[in-house]
């Protein structure tokens, strides 16, 4: 992977300890950053351009002074401008700074040490905000944001665990270059642990290996329930304890998820994987999921779906018929079904009512909606994708936001720009700054 581009802002005037800013740099460049710096004035006008500017242009941008100061309820307010979010006060920050005022916006993330002291730092879509106290500013930077930083820089890495059996001599295996390979022999089965960067090498080494040997077994090894109960996110939280009560009324055999290979359904598959196998380590039943394919679907989609099936080891009912028919044949073909997971969001049409559990309308194939994510903003469904490592749709880095039939679908115009070498390009679908514009690239026919 080669090297993220991060900005440095400090306010203008403002004396930021040199000492403590090569300091910084150099641990950001250890970790594979490459860093610029740069001062901005204390106005809201030049606040909020430069702002905006930074992010869409940089993979990360930290603000030195953006927590705790004279001038950081100021650039908070630029803050909200930016990113088009309410501003809200803050009374966790009180417990940290001098002021009596304590802005921030309503999806900020708080990173902390609870167990050392450390002073905090702010977070939102790329963004960091820390304290300019020399005192505490280094403190911060080594025990938060340069951990989180290396982790954010690194290479997302698939994993799967095969069982092989070796009755008639140990079968000669090794990576391809693309696929790390180790294994140990157990009983009377060789145990292989695939490791790679790229998802389709990893499983296109997998379906050779299948074809050539017997495999007992195989299924994606990281560890999901521990990413998904060690999040501490009020929303994460949240989401999850529906997902438990939704297997806890119906068990995992009677539900199924609505996946249809975007972001948000994404995020719900990985969440739902999480809760089934922390509650329910020896269930051996596969995921069932649903897929209802428009009439056009883009190639990358379809790719993406197939290869989520094999990783995750899903059973993917598709269909071709409207969404309606699509349920009542889902309810023919398995009666048993009595609940369905959906990644709905609030702000997709028609759900600013929706509830967290409701049947389907009455002239309906009946089934429970379930929908875990449906309060989730679009900044959390992509700091939850880019921060666990989860793999997404490749559509989403070439500047779709929203993803529709292939005929009415562009990629999203507030996401185009002109870089500093005159290049037009679209940015990635998780550098779109106002949320409200999440479906521009949804033509009308």
């Amino acid at each position: 992977m080669g090297k993220k581009t991060l900005k440095i802002l400090t306010i203008e005037k403002q004396d930021t300890n040199s000492n403590i800013l090569d300091l910084i740099v150099e641990k950001l460049e250890l970790i594979n950053y490459n860093v610029i710096t740069a001062n901005v004035e204390a106005q809201e006008s030049s606040l909020i351009e430069e702002i905006g500017s930074s992010v869409k242009h940089c993979d990360v941008v930290l603000f030195i002074g953006g927590l705790g100061t004279s001038y950081s309820n100021l650039i908070w307010l630029a803050i909200a401008k930016v990113f088009h979010q309410q501003l809200i006060e803050s009374r966790h920050l009180v417990n940290y700074t001098k002021l009596s005022e304590n802005y921030t916006t309503a999806c900020a993330k708080c990173f902390e040490c609870r167990n050392n002291g450390t002073f905090p730092i702010m977070y939102i879509q790329g963004l960091f905000l820390l304290t300019d106290d020399s005192n505490l500013l280094q403190s911060s930077i080594l025990n938060i944001a340069i951990p989180f930083l290396k982790h954010l820089s690194s290479d997302m890495v698939f994993k799967r665990k095969l069982t092989v059996e070796v009755s008639g001599g140990v079968p000669n295996l090794q990576g391809d270059g693309k696929v790390h390979v180790s294994s140990n022999i157990v009983s009377d089965s060789l145990q292989l642990h695939l490791t790679s960067t790229s998802l389709s090498d990893l499983l296109n080494y997998e379906n050779r290996l299948i074809e050539n040997c017997k495999v007992l077994d195989c299924h994606e090894d990281t560890d999901i329930e521990r990413l998904v109960y060690d999040h501490q996110d009020l929303h994460v939280r949240k989401s999850v304890e529906c997902i438990e009560e939704c297997f806890k009324r119906y068990g995992p055999e009677n539900v199924f998820v609505s996946f249809n290979g975007g972001k948000d359904c994404t995020v719900l598959l990985h969440l739902t994987i999480g809760v089934l196998r922390k509650n329910y380590p020896h269930y051996r039943g596969k995921i069932n999921c649903v897929y209802v394919e428009n009439a056009n679907p883009f190639p990358e989609l379809n790719k993406f779906i197939e290869e989520s099936q094999q990783y995750y080891n899903l059973d993917v009912l598709k269909f071709t018929k409207s969404i309606k028919d699509s349920l009542t044949d889902v309810l023919v073909s398995k009666p048993n079904m009595k609940a369905v997971l959906m990644g709905t969001r609030r702000s997709d049409p028609f759900s600013e009512h929706l509830q967290p559990f409701q049947m389907t309308d009455y002239n309906w194939p009946q089934v429970m909606r379930v929908s875990p994510i449906l309060d989730w903003h679009y900044s959390q469904i992509w700091d939850y994708l880019l921060h666990l490592k989860v793999p997404y749709c490749s559509l989403y880095d070439d500047g779709y936001t929203s993803l529709g039939s292939a005929l009415n679908t562009i990629p999203n115009p507030f996401l185009f720009l002109t870089d500093d070498n005159g290049k037009k390009k679209y940015l990635p679908a998780y550098k779109l700054l106002d949320a409200s514009q999440e479906r521009s690239g949804r033509l009308s026919c």
